[in-house]
Protein backbone atom coordinates (compact mmCIF):
# COMPACT_ATOMS: atom_id res chain seq x y z
CA UNK A 1 0.00 0.00 0.00
CA UNK A 2 2.77 2.48 -1.33
CA UNK A 3 1.56 6.16 -1.35
CA UNK A 4 -1.40 6.02 0.53
CA UNK A 5 -2.55 9.34 2.32
CA UNK A 6 -3.53 8.48 6.22
CA UNK A 7 -5.35 10.82 7.69
CA UNK A 8 -6.54 8.71 10.64
CA UNK A 9 -5.31 5.46 12.40
CA UNK A 10 -7.82 3.74 15.07
CA UNK A 11 -6.69 0.31 17.78
CA UNK A 12 -9.32 -1.66 19.13
CA UNK A 13 -9.24 -1.45 22.61
CA UNK A 14 -10.03 -5.30 22.54
CA UNK A 15 -8.04 -6.62 20.34
CA UNK A 16 -4.77 -4.27 20.07
CA UNK A 17 -4.13 -6.50 16.42
CA UNK A 18 -6.99 -5.16 14.77
CA UNK A 19 -6.59 -1.74 13.34
CA UNK A 20 -8.33 0.31 11.19
CA UNK A 21 -6.97 3.63 8.97
CA UNK A 22 -8.96 5.87 6.73
CA UNK A 23 -7.52 7.73 3.45
CA UNK A 24 -9.27 9.89 1.85
CA UNK A 25 -7.69 10.89 -1.57
CA UNK A 26 -6.39 8.07 -3.95
CA UNK A 27 -8.66 7.29 -5.91
CA UNK A 28 -7.11 3.24 -5.58
CA UNK A 29 -6.47 3.78 -1.80
CA UNK A 30 -9.72 5.28 -0.63
CA UNK A 31 -11.63 4.42 2.17
CA UNK A 32 -11.63 2.78 5.54
CA UNK A 33 -9.19 -0.45 5.34
CA UNK A 34 -8.71 -3.12 8.05
CA UNK A 35 -5.78 -5.51 9.79
CA UNK A 36 -6.40 -8.02 12.39
CA UNK A 37 -2.97 -8.48 12.39
CA UNK A 38 -1.43 -5.55 13.95
CA UNK A 39 -0.73 -3.81 10.28
CA UNK A 40 -0.06 -7.25 7.83
CA UNK A 41 -2.27 -7.25 5.90
CA UNK A 42 -4.31 -4.45 5.17
CA UNK A 43 -7.62 -4.42 3.16
CA UNK A 44 -10.18 -2.52 2.30
CA UNK A 45 -13.41 -2.45 4.34
CA UNK A 46 -16.00 -1.25 2.00
CA UNK A 47 -16.67 1.99 3.71
CA UNK A 48 -17.00 4.35 0.78
CA UNK A 49 -15.86 8.18 0.35
CA UNK A 50 -12.89 9.96 1.30
CA UNK A 51 -12.58 9.18 5.07
CA UNK A 52 -11.86 12.35 7.68
CA UNK A 53 -11.98 9.92 11.41
CA UNK A 54 -12.39 6.44 12.11
CA UNK A 55 -13.29 5.20 15.83
CA UNK A 56 -14.23 2.06 17.09
CA UNK A 57 -16.39 0.45 20.05
CA UNK A 58 -14.40 0.27 23.10
CA UNK A 59 -16.29 -3.11 23.82
CA UNK A 60 -16.44 -4.50 19.91
CA UNK A 61 -13.91 -4.23 17.55
CA UNK A 62 -16.93 -4.84 14.94
CA UNK A 63 -18.43 -1.79 15.58
CA UNK A 64 -16.70 1.01 13.56
CA UNK A 65 -17.96 4.69 12.39
CA UNK A 66 -16.11 6.32 9.88
CA UNK A 67 -16.89 10.24 8.67
CA UNK A 68 -16.51 10.89 5.19
CA UNK A 69 -15.20 14.38 4.40
CA UNK A 70 -16.62 17.31 2.80
CA UNK A 71 -20.23 15.71 3.14
CA UNK A 72 -20.16 15.63 6.83
CA UNK A 73 -21.79 11.78 6.73
CA UNK A 74 -20.70 9.04 9.15
CA UNK A 75 -21.17 5.73 8.46
CA UNK A 76 -21.68 2.63 11.06
CA UNK A 77 -20.45 -0.73 10.71
CA UNK A 78 -21.37 -3.65 13.48
CA UNK A 79 -19.82 -5.96 11.32
CA UNK A 80 -16.40 -5.30 10.82
CA UNK A 81 -16.57 -3.68 7.95
CA UNK A 82 -18.44 -6.15 5.93
CA UNK A 83 -21.54 -3.13 5.07
CA UNK A 84 -21.79 -0.23 6.01
CA UNK A 85 -25.19 1.87 6.72
CA UNK A 86 -25.15 6.03 6.77
CA UNK A 87 -25.93 6.90 10.52
CA UNK A 88 -26.22 11.16 10.31
CA UNK A 89 -25.72 14.04 7.80
CA UNK A 90 -24.24 16.69 9.77
CA UNK A 91 -20.84 18.63 9.58
CA UNK A 92 -19.00 16.32 11.48
CA UNK A 93 -15.35 16.92 11.99
CA UNK A 94 -14.62 14.68 15.13
CA UNK A 95 -16.44 11.79 17.13
CA UNK A 96 -15.70 10.12 20.23
CA UNK A 97 -17.59 7.37 21.60
CA UNK A 98 -18.26 6.88 25.71
CA UNK A 99 -15.93 4.18 26.70
CA UNK A 100 -18.61 2.97 29.47
CA UNK A 101 -21.43 3.19 26.86
CA UNK A 102 -20.74 2.72 23.57
CA UNK A 103 -23.88 3.69 22.60
CA UNK A 104 -23.49 7.56 23.53
CA UNK A 105 -21.61 9.06 21.09
CA UNK A 106 -20.05 12.69 20.91
CA UNK A 107 -19.63 14.67 17.68
CA UNK A 108 -17.98 17.71 17.17
CA UNK A 109 -19.29 20.00 14.35
CA UNK A 110 -17.68 22.20 12.20
CA UNK A 111 -19.74 25.46 13.66
CA UNK A 112 -17.87 25.23 16.97
CA UNK A 113 -20.58 22.72 18.61
CA UNK A 114 -20.74 19.44 19.71
CA UNK A 115 -23.47 16.76 19.58
CA UNK A 116 -24.44 14.18 21.65
CA UNK A 117 -26.58 10.60 20.48
CA UNK A 118 -27.33 8.49 22.96
CA UNK A 119 -28.59 5.50 20.64
CA UNK A 120 -25.65 4.32 19.12
CA UNK A 121 -25.85 8.12 16.10
CA UNK A 122 -29.26 6.64 15.15
CA UNK A 123 -29.96 10.11 16.48
CA UNK A 124 -28.70 13.21 18.03
CA UNK A 125 -29.75 16.37 20.31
Amino acid sequence: MSNLDVWCLAIAQNEPRTLYLGAPYSSDFQGVFKTTDAGQPWTRSGAPGRILFVTIDPKDSRTVYAGITFDGKIVKTTGGGANWSERAGLSITALAIDPRDPQRIYAGLDKFSVWLSDDGARSWH
